[in-house]
């Protein structure tokens, strides 16, 4: 068998050798695609890198930061921070890097910065700034990552914007404006609401508007708030009073929407009041100015009795009530006998007055079905409705009477008054209103003829039934 000869020195010398340079080999390609990673890493990164010496001088740039400032690679490579920085913030910016670069402050900067694009535009930016050190720990240059963030930017300042018309809306808005929490607390209320309320904003946050509604309205916005949270109505339209902290009674129109999560869920209310007592004051002013033009077309305004145009037209509608049901009616017409003697000797506003008790002793003599009017001067006239019998007539009539017995008491004076009475009966003396008038003025005449303080009940053939 053949013997195995051993290697040489000198073969293990060559061995090694080639060992030795294949491994440069490894190593050098190696640190090759690191550094071709790390270029094609810095060029294509999606945020701008700069590479500065410590004169902040531009040594390496991307393309990302070429793109943010509009400037080329070769531009940048002639320039400095100093050429994109705005005047007001290089000084800054020149003292934090000179304080970066001594260790007076941690290795590392990260800021919001403008800087000024190649056309004179300005870039809102955020840069990252890390020093580079050498192995004996001397400043070498600084690194910065740069993130364009003008979009982000003028986000904010159009947020911050449409906050601040908001605030400034809700807080000058010519209506009261609230949001009102779940619990039914007000949780912001502008300045117009508290005017209008007479509460501070502190003291309206710790109320409810229940406990400052007045108490006839306390349910009028809780009646539609299930139709508001259902969605079956768009928002809470009413008229209602709430009581200002002095007690006094506003008015407002008041309407409420409900703001919703992204679920649908109610978050809370929103509220506008507008102040609307001098509205609601005016419709009053005007109903009242209406009822009294009312009051005095159909009343007299001395007695406040019926006048001649309301006693007719219930004087015609007792009579059609009469024909339907068979009733029957009295018509009488009162006068105060010598009147005049008082107007020319103790002057109309006795006299006034003098009418005024009269009107009062009449009404208190009759049922509230019947009517008792005032025609004019000293003359009133009477509808008895439903008579049970013609007789009914002169038991009213007796009772005229025996009201005036008593004395009048008038400004001082002790005055005895009595009355002439005429009455005529439906339907045995017309059914005609004219005509029945026109029978009880003939009644009332015939009175007068027998000595007043008397009643006359009307006879076709001219022979009075009167009572002294």
């Amino acid at each position: 068998m053949a013997r195995k000869s051993r290697p040489t020195k000198r073969k293990m010398a060559i061995a090694g050798v080639d060992r030795d340079v294949t491994e440069r080999a490894r190593t050098e390609e190696a640190l090759h695609e690191r550094e071709e990673m790390f270029q094609a890493t810095f060029d294509q990164a999606a945020v701008g890198i700069t590479l500065l010496s410590l004169e902040l001088r531009f040594l390496q740039v991307n393309d990302r930061f070429c793109e943010i400032l509009g400037y080329s690679h070769e531009e940048l490579a002639s320039m400095g921070l100093r050429d994109v920085m705005p005047p007001e913030s290089l000084t800054e910016t020149l003292d934090f890097r000179r304080r970066l670069a001594a260790g007076e402050i941690p290795g590392r900067e990260l800021r919001e910065k403008e800087l000024v694009r190649k056309d004179g535009s300005r870039v809102w930016v955020a840069i990252a700034t890390s020093l580079v050190r050498g192995k004996s720990g001397e400043p070498r240059y600084f690194i910065s990552t740069v993130h364009d963030i003008s979009e982000a930017k003028r986000a904010t300042a159009a947020l911050r914007e449409s906050e601040e018309r908001f605030r400034r809306t809700f807080e000058l808005a010519g209506s009261g404006v609230a949001h009102i929490g779940m619990d039914r607390r007000f949780t912001r209320v502008n300045r117009r609401l508290c005017e209008m309320l007479g509460y501070s904003e502190d003291e309206l946050l710790r109320l409810t508007g229940r406990q400052i509604s007045h108490p006839e309205d306390l349910d009028v916005i809780n009646a539609q708030r299930p139709s508001l949270y259902a969605g079956e109505i768009d928002a809470v339209r009413v008229e209602k009073r709430y009581l200002r902290k002095d007690g006094s009674v506003v008015w407002v129109a008041f309407t409420m929407v409900v703001e919703r999560d992204a679920a649908g869920e109610p978050q809370y209310e929103i509220a506008f009041f507008d102040d609307i007592t001098a509205r609601k004051q005016a419709e009053t002013a005007l109903r009242e100015s209406e009822e009294r033009f009312r009051q005095l077309a159909h009343h007299d305004a001395l007695t406040n009795l019926p006048n001649r145009a309301l006693f007719q037209d219930r004087l015609k509608q007792t009579l059609s009530l009469a024909k339907r049901n068979s009733w029957g009616v009295g018509v009488m017409l009162v006068d105060l006998d010598h009147f005049k003697r008082v107007n020319d000797t103790l002057g109309h506003a006795v006299g006034d007055k003098l009418l005024q008790q009269a009107a009062e002793r009449l009404s208190k003599s009759v049922r509230a079905s019947d009517t008792v009017a005032r025609l004019g001067g000293d003359e009133f006239a009477v509808v008895l409705s439903r008579l049970a019998a013609p007789g009914d007539v002169a038991v009213v009539a007796h009772k005229f009477l025996a009201g005036f017995e008593a004395s009048f008491q008038v400004e001082g004076h002790s005055l005895l008054a009595t009355l002439s009475i005429g009455a005529a009966l439906y339907p045995e003396d017309s059914t005609d209103p004219d005509t029945l008038m026109n029978n009880a003025d003939a009644a009332m005449y015939r009175s007068k003829q027998a000595g007043r303080n008397c009643f006359s009940l009307f006879s076709a053939a001219g022979s009075p039934d009167s009572r002294p």
